[in-house]
């Protein structure tokens, strides 16, 4: 999970996403942020975005119910 304007940093989350990628680490991100403008950047490994706390959390137990169904 990632806010996308982490400590004052307006790419804060895009950077963190090229290092996912530089890294080769494919996992589904989260971005929480006070404002998310998808001219910024979108990204395959982005499951979604949000703005509001109560939408994150059901994103967090989306996530979680599909993991728990791959294990199956």
């Amino acid at each position: 999970m990632s806010d996308i304007d982490w400590d004052g940093d307006r790419q804060a989350g895009i950077k963190m996403l090229r290092l996912l990628e530089q890294y080769k680490i494919d996992v589904p991100v989260l971005i929480y942020t006070g404002r998310f403008d998808p001219e910024r950047g979108i990204d395959r490994r982005i499951f979604a975005a949000t703005t509001a706390p109560v939408e994150l959390v059901h994103y967090v137990i989306d996530l979680m119910r599909r993991a728990r169904l791959r294990s199956l």
